[in-house]
C-alpha cells in the first residue's frame, strides 16, 4: 500500500459531506413526523414545577415543544406518547414519595408486611 497524503482540504471536505448526509437524514425524518398522524395532548400546569412552562420533546434530534398549561394542542403520535409516558413517570415519583414520607404509617408488624412500591 502506497502513503496517500491526504490534505486537510480534502478533509474538510469529506466532513462536510457527512455532516450534509446527516442533516438531509434529519430533515427527512422531521417530513416524516409532519406525516404523521396528530393526536390531541393536554399536560396541566400541575407539572410547571417539573417540566416547565414548556416541555420540549425530542425525538431522533427533531424537537417539539408542548406548553405545559391545560390546554389541548395536536401534535405528532411519536411525540404525544412520549409526553404521556413523562407525565407518567412523574406521577410515579410523587406517588414513591408521597408512601416514603408517611413516615407514621409505615410500620410493619411482622416483615414484609408493608408494600412502598
Amino acid at each position: 500500500m502506497a502513503n496517500k497524503k491526504i490534505t486537510e482540504a480534502e478533509i474538510i471536505k469529506e466532513s462536510d459531506r457527512d455532516v450534509a448526509k446527516v442533516e438531509m437524514g434529519r430533515r427527512n425524518l422531521g417530513e416524516q413526523f409532519k406525516r404523521e398522524e396528530k393526536v390531541s395532548v393536554s399536560i396541566p400546569p400541575l407539572y410547571k414545577p417539573y417540566f416547565g412552562k414548556v416541555m420540549t420533546v425530542t425525538i431522533n434530534g427533531v424537537s417539539c415543544a408542548i406548553p405545559v398549561d391545560g390546554k389541548t394542542y395536536t401534535v405528532p403520535k411519536s411525540f404525544a406518547e412520549e409526553a404521556k409516558i413523562r407525565m407518567f413517570r412523574q406521577n410515579e415519583m410523587l406517588e414513591k414519595q408521597r408512601k416514603f414520607s408517611d413516615v407514621q404509617n409505615n410500620i410493619e408488624s411482622s416483615p414484609g408486611e408493608l408494600t412502598l412500591f
